[in-house]
């Protein structure tokens, strides 16, 4: 649970989503836990990434981080599930082919080369809509002027098999040595993804892409040469090195889908990379739709709107004391509520008891001693419900908090009498009574005096 303090460490922690998730988006990427470091601060430069042993989707909404053999010392740590991509600077071509309807497309950088679709239709992309080619006459035409290295290209592709000797995904508008291409399908039917300087030579990798699978490729651009990484993960280098031409979307001999198209000036880091790889690096539902996770202490979180991180903390205090169990809270006469819980400690110093106007947020109204396992709140001002929550203190720290419990003071009648409440209403007092007095007779018994009236 967030807030709560552990007396040694978990063995996995445990996210719960209310949507069906991607399971493409839920890995190491979308899903950190750190802990404070020195300072014992979250959010500083001293923060410590903790490596799991693996993080997995359980079920369709079930984030699990397995966290079998992972030594983790006393301190305050912060899971996080991303809720938002992660941001990668160097973006200067951004189609993401989601307009669904009409000849044009939008370059969503600050680059600004819109595309005029030819003969291209309209489909469901891998993130909601894009294009598909026919493979004889399809393109999209940007007009955008070619740009040396280093660069980076990142789309998805869903491949068909062409009937033509090669497959373009991006493309120049002449064929001389200053324009390129980037292959689904390289030169003379060899069916594998490579690149092309034209009049100078074509080069490929060894690998093919799966026909009618949605795939992720990232070309890389440097000086030493080009790379390909394919779903993330790098597959070939070649040495010979290439400007990336990106006049042409889908030239003419593209057969297939084509979706999502990043192009940034730089070489992007193998994090980044992976990252484009699991639809931005933010978990995502089944529908491509963003997590609202943005977390206020209070279940279901979010604010209703796609985006935002999931943040909660815990604690690991081996020195701290458990955090009491089973609170209730019965209104009295009078105007007052009284508590009960159950002392899970042999170590505490005493206990902290909160109060609020609702489930959330809470004020600390009274502590006891150690040992003591009731209170009773006497300062009742108004009528509607009171809610209560109670841990345990020692000099290591507090404890996590008890369950929460909630009661309403009991409504007075004429001459200061209890209005009347049925049997219904004393069944849960007689009970708390019975506690009570149990635990005044071990009290007694062992000459305590704790137990608060």
């Amino acid at each position: 649970m967030p807030g709560s303090v552990l007396v040694a460490p978990p063995p996995e922690v445990v996210v719960t989503l209310s949507n069906v998730a991607d399971s493409i988006t839920v890995g190491s990427i979308s899903v950190i836990l750190s802990r404070a470091g020195l300072d014992g601060m979250i959010g500083t430069g001293d923060d410590v990434i903790v490596i799991p042993a693996s993080v997995t989707l359980t079920g369709s909404n079930t984030i699990r981080v397995d966290l079998t053999g992972i030594v983790l010392p006393d301190d305050v740590y912060q899971i996080r599930v991303r809720g938002d991509e992660v941001a990668i600077p160097g973006r200067i071509s951004y189609w993401k082919l989601d307009e669904g309807t009409g000849s044009t497309t939008a370059d969503s950088s600050d680059g600004g080369y819109p595309g005029t679709i030819v003969g291209a239709s309209w489909t469901t992309g891998r993130l909601g809509n894009a294009l598909s080619f026919n493979g004889v006459d399809n393109h999209v035409t940007t007009g955008a002027s070619s740009v040396s290295v280093p660069w980076t290209a990142a789309l998805w592709v869903s491949r068909e098999d062409s009937s033509w000797v090669d497959s373009r995904l991006l493309d120049g508008d002449t064929y001389s040595a200053e324009s390129t291409s980037l292959r689904l399908e390289q030169y003379n039917n060899t069916n594998k993804v490579g690149f092309t300087q034209y009049t100078v030579g074509d080069y490929e990798f060894d690998y093919t892409a799966p026909i009618g699978e949605w795939t992720h490729l990232t070309f890389v651009g440097q000086a030493s040469g080009t790379s390909l990484h394919v779903n993330g993960l790098p597959v070939g280098n070649h040495s010979a090195s290439i400007s990336l031409s990106r006049y042409h979307l889908g030239n003419q001999t593209f057969k297939g889908i084509l979706d999502d198209v990043r192009l940034y000036d730089r070489v992007l880091t193998s994090t980044e990379i992976l990252a484009l790889a699991r639809l931005g690096g933010a978990v995502r539902d089944t529908a491509g739709a963003l997590l609202d996770g943005e977390f206020d202490g209070a279940f279901p979180s979010g604010d209703g709107v796609p985006g935002g991180d999931f943040v909660a903390t815990f604690m690991i205090n081996a020195n701290a004391p458990p955090a009491p169990t089973n609170l209730v809270a019965v209104p009295l006469d009078g105007r007052q509520i009284a508590l009960a819980w159950q002392d899970n400690a042999n170590n505490e110093e005493g206990y902290k008891i909160e109060r609020g106007a609702d489930d959330s947020s809470f004020v600390e109204i009274g502590a006891t001693g150690p040992d003591v396992t009731a209170f009773t709140d006497a300062d009742i001002l108004s009528v509607s419900a009171y809610f209560y929550r109670v841990r345990a203190y020692n000099a290591a720290g507090n404890s996590g908090y008890s369950n929460i419990a909630s009661a309403s003071p009991l409504r007075i009648g004429s001459g200061g009498r209890c209005g009347s409440v049925g049997l219904e209403g004393l069944l849960p007092f007689a009970a708390l009574w019975l506690f009570r007095r149990r635990i005044e007779r071990r009290a007694r018994r062992q000459g305590a005096r704790h137990f608060k009236r």
